[in-house]
Order: C-alpha cells, then sequence, then structure tokens
C-alpha cells in the first residue's frame, strides 16, 4: 500500500470575493422574489374582489354575447 500524503487546502482571498458576490446575488434574487410574491398575492385579492362582486361579472359577459352575435 502505498502512504496517502496529506493535502493542504489555503483558502484564498478570491474565494471570499466569490462568496461575498453570490451572497449578494443570493439577496438580489431573495428580494426579487419577494417582489413577485407581492404582485401576485396583488392580482390574486384583485381577482377575488372582482368574482365577488356581481356587477362586474354581469357586465364582462354581457360584454362577451355583444360581441359574439
Amino acid at each position: 500500500m502505498s502512504k496517502k500524503n496529506k493535502i493542504a487546502i489555503t483558502r484564498a482571498d478570491d474565494f471570499a470575493e466569490v462568496e461575498d458576490e453570490l451572497a449578494s446575488a443570493i439577496e438580489n434574487l431573495d428580494d426579487a422574489n419577494a417582489r413577485i410574491e407581492s404582485l401576485l398575492r396583488e392580482q390574486h385579492q384583485s381577482e377575488d374582489e372582482g368574482a365577488t362582486d356581481p356587477a362586474s361579472t354581469e357586465g364582462a359577459s354581457e360584454a362577451d354575447s355583444d360581441t359574439s352575435a
């Protein structure tokens, strides 16, 4: 059997810079995801409000039937 040599791993400053850049990118993605989630929540709420309002659904169905005739 051959003797295994220990390998010394040295972390260069480049790794720290890359790690900082990755952390910044992840933070930017988290911010973008939060904004998208907020927009989707607002859209879902506006759709729910529109569906519960009978006047808005009747007007839409009348407009659809006028254009199809």
